[in-house]
């Protein structure tokens, strides 16, 4: 899947790219004759396989919640579905587009980058100079100073909770959840997790 999203998905330096066309070519394979799993979009992007309102979810989709997801939505919280690609706090897009800029930082750094859990298992990576791990800002509390872009004050908090974590010798264990073990196949071989999610 990332090699053909890295190859498939066009993305330049002024942020103009085909996701919504991706989307719509990705869904035609899952459904040829029905739109989804993939939705929202702008009208002008509609297609007879992307939607700009939610469709109908059918049997022979993935399933709309990954097993991280799942276990959040347990707790109270309320991420979105990677499956929705546009609206306030969709992350189909970001989903779509930065899985494709990963393969290409793969391709450019071989082996010095691995990514969690995928290449490393749920265990703290070893051996390799950059670990790329998906995270959920939302899911620890952060204070927006004026004036500031919520998401740029969420990223900047993360990422300070991940270095102070990591000064004070308690980053390892977020690499290593506790999940369960019929779920694991899944998650090493397709879904992943998000680090902080234990």
């Amino acid at each position: 899947m990332w090699e053909l999203l890295g190859s498939e998905i066009s993305d330049d330096d002024r942020n103009r790219n085909n996701r919504f066309a991706v989307a719509s070519g990705l869904n035609a394979k899952v459904v040829n004759d029905a739109p989804g799993p993939f939705w929202g979009c702008p009208p002008a992007q509609r297609t007879d396989h992307l939607t700009s309102t939610k469709p109908a979810r059918l049997r022979a989709w993935p399933p709309e919640w990954r097993y991280v997801e799942a276990r959040l939505r347990d707790e109270g919280l309320r991420p979105f579905s990677a499956w929705q690609l546009l609206g306030a706090g969709a992350v189909g897009s970001q989903s779509l587009v930065g899985i494709a800029a990963l393969e290409r930082l793969r391709w450019n750094l071989g082996e010095r980058l691995c990514v969690w859990p995928f290449d490393t298992g749920l265990v703290v990576p070893t051996d390799t100079d950059v670990v790329v791990a998906e995270v959920w800002p939302s899911r620890w509390p952060v204070i927006i100073p004026p004036g500031m872009v919520k998401d740029a004050a969420q990223v900047q908090a993360t990422a300070q909770r991940l270095v102070d974590m990591d000064a004070a010798g308690t980053l390892g264990a977020l690499f290593v959840p506790a999940v369960e073990t019929s779920q694991l196949d899944d998650i090493l071989d397709e879904e992943g997790w998000v680090l902080g999610v234990t």
